[in-house]
C-alpha cells in the first residue's frame, strides 16, 4: 500500500479487515433521550433534530414551556428498561406509538407521563442502515489520488490542494461558514455530542479550511484535540481532497500523519493522541462542494467501523448541510 508503513506485522491486522463491516447497532436514540432528560440547554436542539429524523413533535417552545425540571426528574424514573428494537413488527404497542407520533399521546402536557412520551420519541428514531456497497470510503483500496511532497525539515507532507478550491471558497463565503458562530449553535453542539457518543470516542468536531489554516467550527471534547492550526498539519486537509468520507484507522501507520505532533502526542495542551480519525464531508446544498468536515477522533485505533456508524454520520452531515443552507 502506497501510503502505509512497510512493517507487515504491524499492517497485517488492518489489511485483514475491511474499512466498514456490517453492524446494525446504534445508540443514537438512547443518547438523544439522555440529552433531552439531562441537558437543559440542549433540549430545544433535541426536538429540532427529532423533526429532522422523522419524529416531529411541533414547535420547541410549545412543547417545553409547560415542563418543569421536577417533571423531567420524575420522568427519569419512568424510563423503560425493556425497550423494544426499532426494527420490530407492528405490534399493539407499535401501533399505539405510531398514533402517538401524530400527536395523540393520551397524556396531559406538563405531566411526567407527557415528558415520558416526549422522551420516548427519541427511542423511536430509526435510521435506514446503508449496505456495505453504499458505505464508500476514500482510499479503501489502498491508493490515493494525489502525490505527497514532504517538508524536509519537519518530515510532514505539504497539504494537498482541492481541485475545486475556488468553488469551496465561494460556498464558504455565501453561507458565512467562518463568521456565523456555528460553534455557538445548540443543534451543532448536539450533533457533535451525538457523534462522539455513537463512536465512543473522545471528541467530535466540525472543521473548515481556508487558505493555509484549519478552523474548528464546533467541538465536543474533554481535551484540546482541535484548535486553529496550519493546514499542513491537518488530517482534514487530506480528507477534503476526494470529497468522500475519509477513514484513518491508525494514524501511526499512515506516512502522511505519523509525524504530526497531535499523533505523536507532543502537542502542548493535548491530553490524548489522535490515533483514529473518521471525517464525513458536509456538502453545500445543490452542489458537490465540500464546505466542512464532520469528524470523530479518538486516542484508540480502530480496525473498522460499522455500516450503522457510517449511516449515522451520513445522516447527521446531511442535516448540518440543510441547517446551514436554510
Amino acid at each position: 500500500m502506497i501510503n502505509k508503513l512497510p512493517e507487515p506485522e504491524v499492517q497485517l491486522p488492518y489489511l485483514a479487515v475491511p474499512y466498514v463491516t456490517p453492524g446494525s447497532c446504534s445508540q443514537l436514540g438512547l443518547h438523544l433521550a439522555d440529552a433531552l432528560r439531562t441537558q437543559k440547554d440542549l433540549r430545544p436542539a433535541v426536538l429540532q433534530l427529532l423533526n429532522c429524523l422523522g419524529r416531529p413533535l411541533g414547535t420547541n417552545t410549545q412543547i417545553l414551556a409547560d415542563i418543569r425540571e421536577e417533571d423531567w426528574t420524575a420522568a427519569n424514573a419512568m424510563v423503560p428498561t425493556n425497550l423494544e428494537p426499532v426494527n420490530r413488527t407492528k405490534s399493539g404497542n407499535h401501533r399505539r406509538r405510531e398514533k402517538h407520533r401524530t400527536g395523540d399521546s393520551g397524556a396531559k402536557p406538563g405531566t411526567p407521563e407527557w415528558v415520558q412520551f416526549v422522551v420516548q420519541q427519541c427511542f423511536e428514531v430509526s435510521l435506514a442502515e446503508l449496505s456495505i456497497e453504499e458505505c464508500v470510503v476514500s482510499e479503501s483500496d489502498g491508493t490515493r489520488q494525489y502525490p505527497i511532497f514532504y517538508d524536509e525539515e519537519t518530515e510532514v507532507p505539504f497539504a494537498p490542494t482541492c481541485l475545486n478550491e475556488a468553488a469551496r471558497e465561494e460556498c464558504m463565503t455565501k453561507y458565512n461558514i467562518l463568521g456565523r458562530g456555528i460553534g455557538e449553535m445548540k443543534d451543532v453542539q448536539l450533533i457533535c455530542h451525538l457523534v462522539a457518543k455513537e463512536f465512543d470516542a473522545i471528541t467530535a468536531t466540525i472543521t473548515a479550511l481556508r487558505a493555509d489554516r484549519q478552523y474548528p467550527l464546533a467541538l465536543v471534547s474533554a481535551s484540546s484535540f482541535c484548535v486553529t492550526t496550519e493546514r499542513a498539519k491537518s488530517i482534514c486537509a487530506h480528507a477534503m481532497v476526494s470529497g468522500k468520507p475519509f477513514l484513518v484507522r491508525n494514524t501511526m501507520l499512515d506516512v502522511r500523519f505519523r509525524n504530526f505532533a497531535s499523533v505523536r502526542g507532543d502537542t502542548e495542551g493535548v491530553v490524548n493522541r489522535v490515533l483514529f480519525y473518521f471525517g464525513f464531508p458536509i456538502i453545500a446544498a445543490n452542489t458537490d462542494t465540500v464546505v466542512a468536515m464532520l469528524c470523530v477522533m479518538d486516542s484508540r485505533p480502530r480496525k473498522t467501523i460499522t455500516t450503522m456508524q457510517y449511516s449515522v454520520m451520513k445522516k447527521l452531515a446531511e442535516i448540518l448541510s440543510t441547517l446551514w443552507t436554510n
